[in-house]
């Protein structure tokens, strides 16, 4: 009975310990098939990129995609007259559903200026260069470039499309997820991917909205020549003459003022010095 008893309690202790060991590797088994899984999902969404496609592919979604095109045109002119040709201008930029983003005025002896910033939508671009240039009385320049951005537009939308499956597959990877550490494991791997996919669509935003809208850097003038009329005349020159003599006794008291200290060393200095020579002279005498 003895041997019976000890025998059972090995067989239970035996169980018992296979039991515990086989949760163990099962356990282990599902922890590393998650973390494989991780792996996997990250290494997917690192080494694939546009790039990695075949030539056919990038040459068929070259020709799906519309060409992305960011126009600039630099252009100066000068006009008869500012206020009419500012207002004339600004017609033209309203009737092709454009606006001025920045606008810097000034004005001196010499000429009266306006630089403007235009932003004009692209299909419309064209039209208004030429619209505005029938304005000018003399153009100075007109420069007009463009950028490509078609291969980068395409680049990133695919790039993005990649990221949007991983993150798709780390979802799912998560409701399978049984322990903390891959729970927290595979949330961070989220949060990455979407970060990553929020710059992603900033980007393509960006160039959609640089690609939309063109611009166009605007300098036009009026030569006023009031120096050229101030020039001329007995009585102009000697107005200005008169001007300029009372500035500069202005501006010499104003001098005055910053070196008192030294004014009264100095005449301090000179009465020393003259009290001394008269005192000398009675001596002498």
């Amino acid at each position: 009975m003895k041997k019976f008893a000890l025998i059972v309690i090995f067989l239970i202790f035996f169980i018992g310990c296979g039991k515990e060991s086989s949760e163990e590797v099962v356990s282990d088994i599902s922890s590393k098939g998650i973390s494989d899984e991780l792996t996997s999902s990250i290494d997917k969404e690192r080494n694939t990129d546009s790039k990695g496609k075949s030539s056919a592919e990038l040459i068929s979604e070259r020709i799906q995609t519309e060409q992305k095109l960011i126009w600039t045109a630099n252009i100066q002119f000068q006009v008869k007259n500012y206020q009419n040709g500012k207002k004339e201008i600004e017609t033209l930029v309203k009737a092709v559903n454009g606006y001025i983003s920045t606008e810097n005025e000034t004005d001196n002896d010499y000429r009266r200026q306006n630089s403007m910033v235009i932003k004009v939508p692209s299909e419309n671009f064209r039209k208004l260069v030429e619209d505005i240039i029938g304005q000018s009385s003399y153009l100075d320049f007109k420069n007009i470039s463009s950028q490509d951005v078609t291969e980068e537009y395409i680049d990133i939308q695919a790039r993005l499309k990649t990221k949007r499956e991983v993150e798709l597959r780390f979802m799912a990877i998560l409701k399978r997820a049984n322990t903390i550490k891959d729970i927290l494991a595979v949330e961070n791997q989220l949060r990455i991917i979407r970060e990553e996919i929020e710059a992603t669509e900033g980007r393509l935003r960006y160039l959609d909205n640089r690609t939309s809208y063109s611009t166009i850097n605007l300098t036009f003038y009026e030569r006023t020549g009031r120096i050229i009329r101030s020039r001329t005349g007995f009585f102009s020159k000697l107005s200005k003459a008169f001007r300029m003599g009372w500035q500069g006794l202005l501006m010499f008291i104003v001098g005055l003022g910053y070196i008192w200290p030294i004014l009264l060393v100095i005449i301090a200095l000179i009465i020393i010095i003259r009290l001394i020579s008269i005192r000398n002279r009675r001596r002498n005498k």
